[in-house]
């Protein structure tokens, strides 16, 4: 936001430099991006009149301009610019100054074969605009080769200041002054407008629609009629004003609304009369369209508030009036309006419509709710100063009237959370000074009502803010952090739930697996691949149309990652990432998850090492260890094919759950279509898992482990061949054997599966080694007997089992 010191003082009567008082605005958290003496850099600049241009006869675009600089000194200067012609006042750099815009000396130089004895300038070359079509013209009469810094009376220093969305009243200039009054570096110039009194009723009505009275869009409309007015040229403190802040002055009527946004964050909207007739604010209808004051055409939906009339939409409420109905200087009668509105619904239709505006810039962060009435006084008193004219009665619609918002302060408070030693009485004057009134006061505690214009505040904490802002944030004390090992014995620094996630990064990386984080936006057609189509996942303004999208599975991102390395010339890869993939906006929706892809051969080429691809047992492999590394047992979960997402091979593939409901994630070879989507070939089996952390038993903190216990007595090694059905699955009878004994049965191992001669070609033979393991005594014949008849039984009721003989 840019103003001029000048325009500072004409709220803040104060003897301090303008250096002193930026140094101060940062100390009140206002962040002063640039403190520039514009009028140095303009002292060069002259004011020239062109006489007559010529065409260029080089080029068809420029043309060579005649500039009269006074006293008979008459420059030539090729100029490109369209509005460039004779009887126009302009601003002209003689050779040697310095640009502005640029910070480059002007040099003599030809331009297309001429010879160009300076330059012509635009607002935007002068530092005054952001952004300027063609040279500056000067309106009015003025002496050929003036200092163009005296004729706009530009000699005063501009403030550039970066204002956070939390501080709207700072929009302003005199916010901005206010709150350096309340630091005590000036004496607050409050502006006093006597209520004005209409001669006549309004000839336009004004209605707020039901919708919008029962949504609270539109809390206040304020406005009046004024006949008679004539628009003319502002004068020239008000230009000035204007100027300073990047602004070109158009018109009384217009500058005025542009000085009320800028100086106090109160915008306003000025109707041509005639051109509208009685206004309604209501929403948009669908396809309805509206031409903007800068010529562009939208197309306007229901969830927009507009205000219209019998011909149509007049403005966008709280961002941009219609071209159809703006003033101009031949404009006669105006109605003037001053309203609020709600600022989440403005900055969703400016986000949606693409819209950046003075308006919209404060609409959006907060306007204050009591400011209506001081904006259209203001605002009606500077039209009949300047322009002139006949005031209607005020029209005044206010559905629901203001409420005054309160925070409490407890004294003791102040010092147990910053350290710094305020008294009481100089807490509550602090807050006084800021606008706070006190409602209620004993000796620990005070209750103050919050100003209208403080949206940002709430709670104890922001009072416990504003005072230490005005007494500054260099007071607080420097005390140094408790030792670490004290930190240590006072509180646990990480939960046992973070423990858990640092653990199982590391089992994965030692198992091979490299970590990756990714983004977890993704485009509209990727998020198909796994989910149907969720309005409520999608962004409404995406940075970028791949990043449309919340992930609905880690895996999207781990497969680009996969097809970057493939090919960068790394076919082979095991690649591992935690992080949260989202299933609906609810807190619950959000799962921390770790997921896995395995890709390619097991091992890198190596005379010694054997190759081969990854498989299933790989993949599943990882899921084990990740679950055992959790502190789950092999048999607290089970492998099942229910509910396994279609983006997996279905019959390569497995769900994870926790009893028969309690689902904890997927593993398998992912399906050949989902590879083929992201350009990897289908041939190679990619072999991946998803682990759902928020789903696992809650962690605890694991007690030393003792040392390991060696059994004195002899394992015992018995194997057991099954035959089966070749589709039966075999980790139930893994599971039933070791509840057989849990004490003694030490490990069940899968060492080979046979099927071929001597078997149906439905049947397959499981080859199983069962681990004893006796800590009491060695094991007798006859127990290993009864046991392993156990073992065989448990087959044949788990599984349908038959020993093979």
């Amino acid at each position: 936001m840019k103003f001029s010191f000048a325009w500072l003082k004409h709220y803040l009567d104060t003897d301090l430099s303008p250096q002193e008082i930026g140094e101060a605005l940062v100390n009140l958290g206002l962040e002063v991006e640039s403190l520039n003496d514009q009028g140095l850099l303009l002292a060069p600049f002259k004011v020239g009149y062109i006489t007559e241009t010529e065409p260029h006869p080089n080029a068809d675009r420029l043309q060579i301009c005649h500039v009269d600089l006074g006293k008979g000194n008459l420059s030539k200067v090729v100029c490109g610019a369209p509005n460039a012609r004779p009887g126009i006042w302009v601003v002209y750099a003689p050779l040697g100054s310095l640009i502005p815009s640029t910070k480059q000396v002007l040099k003599s130089s030809e331009i297309r074969g001429v010879l160009s004895e300076g330059m012509l300038c635009s607002q935007k070359e002068l530092g005054l605009a952001d952004e300027s079509n063609g040279i500056m013209e000067l309106s009015g009469h003025f002496t050929a080769g003036a200092s163009f810094k005296d004729v706009i009376h530009f000699g005063e220093i501009l403030f550039d200041l970066k204002i956070t969305p939390n501080r709207p009243d700072c929009f302003g200039v005199f916010g901005i002054a206010r709150d350096l009054s309340a630091k005590q570096l000036g004496t607050l110039k409050t502006p006093t407008v006597p209520k004005i009194q209409g001669s006549f009723q309004s000839p336009l009505s004004v209605s707020l629609d039901p919708e919008v009275i029962a949504r609270n869009a539109c809390p206040q409309f304020m406005g009046c009629y004024i006949r008679g007015v004539k628009n003319c040229e502002s004068p020239p403190w008000l230009k000035s004003f204007l100027t300073a802040a990047g602004l070109k002055p158009i018109s009384a009527l217009v500058d005025i609304t542009n000085y009320l946004s800028l100086g106090f964050s109160r915008p306003l909207h000025v109707f041509d009369a005639h051109k509208i007739s009685d206004l309604t604010v209501r929403f948009a209808k669908v396809s309805e369209t509206f031409e903007g004051l800068n010529g562009t055409t939208y197309s306007l939906d229901p969830s927009i508030l507009i205000i219209s009339d019998s011909y149509g939409v007049q403005s966008i409420a709280g961002i941009m009036g219609a071209m159809s109905s703006g003033c101009t200087l031949e404009t006669q009668d105006v109605f003037l309006e001053c309203a609020l509105f709600d600022p989440i619904l403005i900055g969703k239709t400016g986000q949606k419509l693409m819209i950046q505006s003075d308006a919209r810039q404060r609409f959006e962060r907060g306007v204050d709710p009591l400011s209506v009435s001081f904006g259209l006084q203001t605002g009606l008193r500077l039209i009949l100063d300047i322009c002139g004219g006949t005031p209607s009665h005020i029209l005044d619609l206010s559905p629901k009237a203001y409420l005054p918002r309160h925070a409490s302060l407890t004294y003791d408070h102040f010092f147990q959370k910053t350290g710094v030693d305020v008294s009481p009485q100089e807490s509550k004057d602090t807050l006084c000074r800021l606008g706070f009134t006190p409602t209620q006061e004993t000796s620990e505690t005070l209750t103050l009502e919050i100003p209208s214009w403080r949206p940002d505040v709430e709670k104890e904490e922001d009072l416990i803010e504003e005072i230490l802002r005005l007494k500054g944030f260099d007071s607080l004390p420097n005390l140094p952090l408790p030792p670490f090992s004290k930190a240590l014995e006072s509180d646990t620094l990480l939960t046992p739930f973070q423990e858990k996630q640092i653990f199982l990064k590391r089992l994965l990386a030692q198992r091979g697996l490299s970590e990756c984080v990714t983004y977890a936006l993704i485009s509209e057609e990727e998020f198909s691949y796994f989910e149907e189509k969720k309005e409520y996942l999608t962004l409404e303004n995406p940075i970028s149309h791949d990043m449309s999208n919340l992930r609905p599975s880690l895996f999207p991102g781990l497969l680009k990652v996969l097809l970057k390395n493939e090919n960068q010339g790394f076919p082979s890869a095991s690649l591992f990432e935690l992080g949260s993939l989202f299933k609906g906006t609810s807190p619950g929706d959000q799962i921390l998850t770790l997921s896995g892809i395995r890709r390619g051969e097991n091992t890198a080429v190596h005379w010694k090492k054997e190759m081969r691809p990854f498989d299933l047992f790989d993949i599943k492999a990882d899921v084990f260890s990740l679950l055992e590394g959790w502190g789950m047992s092999s048999t607290s979960f089970q492998i099942k094919r229910e509910g396994i997402p279609p983006f997996f091979h279905p019959h390569m593939s497995g769900a994870i759950y926790q009893g028969s409901k309690r689902l904890l994630g997927f593993f398998g070879a992912l399906h050949p279509a989902l590879l083929k989507n992201f350009d990897l070939s289908y041939q190679t089996p990619t072999f991946a898992f998803e682990i759902f952390l928020n789903a696992l038993p809650p962690p605890k903190y694991s007690p030393p482990k003792k040392a390991l216990f060696l059994s004195p007595f002899p394992k015992v090694t018995r194997d057991f061949a099954f035959i089966l059905k070749k589709d039966t699955e075999i980790h139930p009878l893994i599971d039933a054997i070791y509840a057989l004994h849990k004490s003694l049965i030490e490990d069940v191992l899968v060492f080979d599966v046979y099927t071929g001669d001597g078997l149906l070609p439905s049947q397959k033979s499981i080859a199983l080694r069962v681990v004893l393991c006796p800590h009491a005594e060695t094991l007798k014949d006859a127990e290993i007997k009864e046991l392993s008849q156990h073992i065989i039984e448990t087959a044949q009721k788990t599984v349908g089992a038959s020993l093979r003989i």
